[in-house]
């Protein structure tokens, strides 16, 4: 369910201590330290790149970068933490601001001087863990090995996975918030007039409300059911037709945290009027209610493809019932019976199902929490205040 990304993150950027405090990082970077000591690494580097896939980085320091370059952060198995970022000093100050741990550099020659800087400071480098170096470009990446001649490189791509699947009580939280948010544009979705309004419009309209609600980030997919099936892309600036039938894919990041929904609509004189079957309301409930903590994740798959099926819903191809979801927006697990694992207490996912009538779709996604008697659902719409 990936989005063009935009070439700036402009939302709101804050470190609230309060939903996050500094132990939170702390406790992280001491588990990461304790692997590393059970894998021989003397050091660990972590790159991300982007706006969206930086989950790792953002994971360990609460960093995140506003633009669409790198961010490589070093954990010594003794001594400071450094974060480096492809980017100008101008900004320390205030980008310092969000730092949960360590040291902040910036660099404009993100391989060369990070390098240079672990020498510079005498980081035993001896063996060093590779998280992520496989998304760096190419001849950056031969820099950075290069400078660091002499050491033992190992592959350490899945060991922030592991710890971030399950997420602490805080970081669920934190998905709820941005849940929140996602309720909130839904309610305005349905409580707004779009006359005359294009695609590009309501989508700059419900930009708008996210961030006037917090937000981070924000994404928008549309999708028009018809004899085509169902494929889903970018809003466009055609205007809405009187009653055509939308379906609308949302996601917010708050505080590094993402959640998402989908809903179908039909469009009745200026007004988004949600579909609500009680077929498919039920069908998920279903769903949700088997996704309990010890359930093998392929039981749960198959399990789903059958309440589902004896309902006339689907998985609909190529989205299938969705994945992980927090410090990105595509975690793992994947929802597929082919994945190995069992949910878990504290897993955070993108849950979607589709209904088919005839030649139309219609799509409901939510953001699931596991808790220890079945998925909870996040999504939820602010109440109307009484009349």
């Amino acid at each position: 369910m990936e989005t063009m990304q935009p070439a700036l993150k402009n939302g709101r950027n804050v470190w609230d201590s309060v939903n996050m405090p500094k132990e939170e990082f702390e406790a992280r970077i001491e588990r990461v330290r304790t692997a590393m000591a059970g894998r021989g690494l003397d050091l660990l580097l972590v790159y991300t790149t982007g706006l969206t896939d930086c989950g790792d980085t953002a994971y360990l320091t609460n960093f995140v970068i506003r633009l669409t370059r790198g961010t490589l952060v070093a954990i010594p198995r003794k001594g400071e933490v450094v974060t480096f970022f492809e980017g100008s000093s101008r900004g320390l100050p205030s980008l310092k601001q969000t730092l949960t741990v360590g040291d902040l550099v910036a660099a404009g020659d993100l391989p060369k001087e990070s390098a240079a800087y672990l020498k510079e400071t005498k980081v035993n480098v001896g063996t060093v863990g590779l998280a992520g170096l496989k998304r760096m470009p190419f001849q950056q990446y031969r820099t950075l090995t290069s400078a660091l001649e002499g050491c033992t490189f190992k592959d350490a791509d899945d060991m922030l996975a592991d710890f971030r699947i399950c997420k602490s009580v805080r970081e669920s939280d934190q998905v709820r918030r941005a849940a929140r948010i996602v309720g909130k544009l839904t309610m305005f979705l349905k409580e707004t007039t779009f006359e005359g309004a294009s695609q590009r419009a309501i989508e700059a309209a419900l930009y708008r409300q996210a961030r006037f609600e917090g937000a981070e980030d924000f994404r928008m997919l549309l999708a028009k059911p018809g004899r085509e099936g169902c494929s889903v892309g970018p809003a466009d600036y055609v205007p809405m037709a009187d009653g055509e039938k939308v379906i609308f894919y949302l996601g917010v990041e708050f505080e590094r945290y993402w959640a998402e929904a989908i809903r179908t609509f039909t469009f009745k004189a200026g007004s988004f009027v949600e579909e609500t079957s009680p077929g498919i309301i039920s069908g998920f409930q279903q769903l949700c209610a088997a996704m309990k903590p010890g359930v093998a994740i392929s039981a749960f798959c198959k399990k789903a493809s059958a309440v589902m099926a004896g309902k006339g819903h689907q998985a609909l191809a190529p989205f299938g019932l969705g994945g992980g979801i927090g410090l990105g927006l595509s975690e793992k697990p994947l929802l597929t019976e082919e994945t190995p694992g069992e949910l878990k207490e504290g897993m955070t996912f993108a849950l979607r199902m589709t209904a088919e009538s005839g030649d139309n779709y219609a799509m409901v996604g939510n953001t699931v929490l596991v808790g220890k008697d079945g998925g909870i659902i996040l999504n939820v719409e602010p109440a109307r205040p009484a009349e």
